[in-house]
């Protein structure tokens, strides 16, 4: 739900600078280029070029339209033209730039000041706002935004206090305030109708966030209520936003039977907007133009999906779509990780090196140009030579404390091999002895008994010789179960599942999906011990009445779970309570290069999910 609504608020965000200077942005855009072509007023060419802008939103032609207007702006020396391209900018500049966006903004408030322009600070206080919300500084978001509606009110433009009201509603609802949320969604709302007016657009936002806000607050059908009005507004003016709606209602669906709660007046709300189910609401999402391209959009409808399926113990292809899922996060991680790249100091430098350019054009015409530009020389010479040398001493610093963490987890890694390597070595030796020493003392005790003695008084003797031995054959299966090695994986499992439902009150289902690799021995010992450790623990603590034992193999993951219906436990102590058999779980998953996951809550029973790469655990051969 965050990610749509901040992409959605963004963008929703961009015609607040338009609907202050008096420019429409339902005008086409190549039809605003074709006419700039024809301009020769460079104000009126400079507005349009503005315009062309915000409409693109981002990119590098955008970017390319606001260093026009920039340009010619200050070859006018225009004052409130420049501070209009420099918001123009601050918004199309790539978000990867956080520096030079917030610079531009600095740089058109200061210009709106000197002005004493109210609109125009409006304006880029609301721009400010828009970009600390899509970066989750929420707090300060708000703050920019209240700043940006006190000029808006000293202007008396009512049609913006609306729109601000609504923003600031949203930051309330990120920090999940929903009455707080509620009272702005109110205020803005009450000003529309002062207007006498119910532009779709807005109201459709205005409904979107009350959803939310009563779904903040369980209140389920009055948030679907909303939910439905805001896709009724949505659909009149016909835009991305209307997938973010579906979903939304989808969710709330999904999540009120996940939480036991009757949905049939959830579905009855959602036939009268002629869906058929829950489903058609993502696939309906899923097809408005455009949405494929929106990572963000992408998903969240998988993500719903994914619900979808957990909800019906479709597990399989809840697997599925966490995997696709996977692969869309791991391209967005890629994009994330070359801005993280960045260092501290060389932001700070070409930040620097911004205010150096736009203090060089500001003052270009003065008569002391030359001076200026040998001083701004000399200064930017000297901060490269000072950056340069510090992100190399930093560089250096980042490798050693690299090579140093990465001995420190050879070490962990060579302790805990070593320790396990020793546990199953012991296991096997104890297992031998027990059955090829004592076990063997066992039953000639018993043949001799058998010879010498045969009254009836011996008969408890003979059954306490045989109770020891079964027990005896017991523990030294548990130390080194003979199916793990003779049989394989699967077969061990449901042996020791079997002897379990003969002792236990409780049934074990073991499933197998997909066509059965054989691992490493290594492999099948380190998993056959997770699910003897897990159902250890299901015994000692979980209280349950039915354990599934899934295995689920595809050409490049095996995915195995344990799930019980138990009491369950809290998540939250779940690290403070962390004993040896849980770290030794997380560490033997580590061993093989899986990802372990643990889904629990209070009286719903436990989710353990594991899954283990194929081609590191098994034989070349057997991928033939």
């Amino acid at each position: 739900m965050h990610a749509t609504r901040i992409i959605y608020l963004v963008s929703f965000l961009l015609f607040g600078p338009l609907l202050l200077f008096g420019i429409s942005y339902q005008f086409p855009v190549d039809s605003l280029k074709v006419y700039a072509n024809t301009l020769e007023n460079d104000s009126l060419k400079c507005e349009t070029y503005i315009n062309i802008a915000l409409n693109l939103y981002e990119g590098q032609e955008a970017v390319d339209y606001g260093n026009s207007a920039l340009n010619i702006a200050k070859r006018k020396n225009d004052k409130y033209l420049t501070a209009k391209a420099y918001n123009a900018l601050g918004w199309v500049i790539s978000s990867s730039q956080i520096d030079v966006k917030s610079a531009y903004i600095d740089s058109a408030v200061s210009l709106f000041s000197e002005l004493n322009n109210l609109q125009g600070l409006g304006t880029a206080y609301n721009t400010k706002g828009a970009i600390l919300l899509e970066f989750g500084d929420y707090e300060k978001a708000e703050e920019a935004l209240r700043q940006s509606l006190e000029y808006m009110i000293e202007t008396g433009n009512k049609r913006r206090q609306a729109v601000l009201l609504n923003n600031i509603a949203i930051t309330y609802i990120e920090r999940e305030m929903a009455n707080k949320a509620i009272e702005n969604y109110k205020d803005a709302m009450a000003i529309w109708q002062e207007l006498n007016t119910e532009p779709a657009l807005e109201f459709g936002r205005i409904y979107f966030g009350l959803g939310s806000a009563n779904r903040l607050l369980h209140e389920n059908e009055a948030a679907m209520d909303f939910f439905a009005k805001s896709f009724e507004q949505r659909s009149n003016v016909g835009s991305y936003a209307i997938a973010e709606v579906l979903i939304e209602m989808a969710n709330l669906i999904f999540e009120a039977a996940t939480d036991g709660t009757d949905t049939i007046q959830l579905h009855h709300k959602i036939k009268t907007l002629g869906f058929a189910h829950s489903l058609q609401l993502l696939d309906s999402a899923q097809a408005v133009p455009g949405i494929s391209e929106r990572l963000g959009f992408t998903n969240d409808i998988l993500n719903a999906r994914r619900k979808h399926a957990l909800l019906y113990g479709n597990y399989k292809k809840a697997h599925d779509l966490l995997l696709v899922q996977k692969e869309n996060n791991e391209k967005s991680w890629l994009s994330e990780s070359n801005l993280s790249a960045l260092a501290d100091l060389k932001i700070k430098y070409e930040k620097d090196n911004l205010s150096l350019q736009l203090l060089k054009e500001e003052i270009s015409s003065t008569k002391k140009q030359n001076q200026i530009n040998f001083l701004l020389l000399f200064i930017g010479l000297m901060l490269l030579t000072l950056i340069i040398g510090l992100l190399v001493y930093q560089n250096r610093l980042k490798r050693k404390q690299l090579l140093l963490n990465k001995i420190e987890q050879e070490q962990q890694h060579i302790a805990m091999n070593a320790m396990l390597e020793g546990q199953e070595s012991e296991r096997a030796i104890i297992a031998r002895d027990l059955h090829d020493g004592l076990g063997n003392l066992l039953s000639s005790i018993r043949v001799k008994l058998a010879t010498n003695n045969t009254n009836q008084q011996n008969e408890e003797v003979y059954e306490m010789i045989d109770k020891a031995c079964d027990d005896l054959r017991e523990i030294a299966h548990q130390m080194m179960p003979q199916a793990l090695k003779k049989l394989g994986l699967i077969n061990a499992l449901n042996d020791l599942t079997q002897n379990l439902n003969n002792t236990h009150s409780f049934a074990i289902n073991v499933s197998v999906f997909g066509k059965p690799i054989t691992l490493t021995d290594n492999a099948n010992v380190m998993l056959f011990r997770i699910a003897q450790e897990l159902l250890n623990n299901i015994i000692k603590y979980a209280q349950a009445t039915e354990v599934n034992i899934q295995l689920t193999y595809s050409n490049k993951w095996l995915n195995f779970t344990i799930e019980d219906n138990g009491i369950g436990f809290d998540k939250d102590q779940l690290e403070e309570k962390k004993g040896m058999g849980l770290k030794s779980i997380a560490f033997r998953s580590d061993h093989l290069g899986g990802t372990l996951d643990i889904e629990s809550n209070q009286n719903q029973g436990t989710f353990v999910s594991i899954s283990v790469p194929i081609e590191r655990n098994s034989n070349p051969q057997d991928h033939d």
